[in-house]
């Protein structure tokens, strides 16, 4: 995980000097948010891991998430809200990655 850390912060680091015009972290997060997306969708249709939960051996993400939705769809909120905090996050390692570089 520390190589693909370290490969992840090259790469914003090159998408300041490497684009014209260069591309500010909110845009190098858009940028790599999509394919990043494509990439790891089959996954979570695909495998299966263990589940602690009653009656379930092993689910796939896609599973987890409809039976989350099924019981409790405002959990989702929560989801959402991660996700909101870890772009926050992302823009703040970038922008330093960027002005530091």
């Amino acid at each position: 995980s520390n190589l693909a850390a370290a490969t992840n912060l090259i790469m914003v680091s090159a998408f300041k000097t490497t684009f014209h015009p260069p591309l500010n972290p909110v845009d190098t997060i858009f940028y790599m948010a999509l394919p990043c997306g494509i990439f790891l969708f089959p996954a979570v249709l695909k495998f299966a891991h263990p589940v602690d939960w009653p009656g379930y051996g092993a689910a796939t993400d896609y599973e987890i998430y409809m039976k989350v939705m099924e019981l409790s769809p405002s959990t989702m909120n929560w989801v959402i809200l991660s996700g909101c905090i870890a772009a926050a996050y992302n823009v703040l390692q970038y922008t330093m990655v960027q002005r530091l570089a």
